[in-house]
């Protein structure tokens, strides 16, 4: 599939495919060898502030030589924007080769 496949894909499941999400997110990371366990990870939780939160410390981490990686839900315009590498978001290419791999 292409980007605007897996767009529209994702757009157009049904709330009952989104059940047990913590189950599959816990299948699919242990499909994957759980990747959160091979690098330093920091989890924001809460109701409010975690977004402004996160950008001031990925710009602090960078500033001081760190490589930063995100992921945050939900995304807002894009589902991109939920894959940042350095403060870029994944591209339309590699998002749809990983969904399409998964």
């Amino acid at each position: 599939m292409n980007y605007q496949e897996i767009r529209q894909w994702l757009s157009n499941r049904p709330v009952s495919d989104l059940e047990n999400g913590v189950a599959r997110v816990k299948w699919l990371l242990e499909g994957l060898d759980n990747p959160q366990l091979q690098v330093p990870t920091i989890h924001f939780v809460g109701t409010n502030g975690k977004g402004s939160t996160l950008n001031a410390l990925q710009s602090i981490l960078q500033a001081s030589g760190y490589t930063v990686g995100r992921f945050t839900s939900p995304s807002i315009i894009d589902f991109r924007e939920q894959i940042v590498y350095q403060q870029e978001m994944i591209s339309e290419d590699d998002f749809a080769r990983i969904v399409t791999d998964l």
